[in-house]
């Protein structure tokens, strides 16, 4: 995915560590960019947010963690497994 939509990519630095970040329409420059997680990370984030959230239900975990992370199968992941 990366290297066919690189211009939807950048990288941002944030307390001083790079990050790989994502914007999903680069002609909105006001769009919030969002942290790339690697896909060894995705289920331990989905976990995570799940139990800081309160055991919420998955839409709310799936419209959470969207907010500030992206991954291109999130939505295909298994939070409904959490729930």
């Amino acid at each position: 995915t990366y290297q066919n939509n690189q211009e939807q990519y950048t990288t941002k630095i944030i307390d001083n560590c790079p990050f790989i970040c994502y914007r999903k329409n680069i002609l909105v420059p006001e769009e919030q960019l969002r942290i790339c997680l690697p896909t060894a990370l995705l289920d331990d984030m989905i976990k995570w947010n799940h139990q800081i959230l309160g055991h919420c239900g998955a839409t709310r975990l799936y419209d959470s963690i969207r907010t500030m992370f992206y991954h291109p199968q999130l939505k295909n992941s298994n939070i409904n497994d959490n729930h």
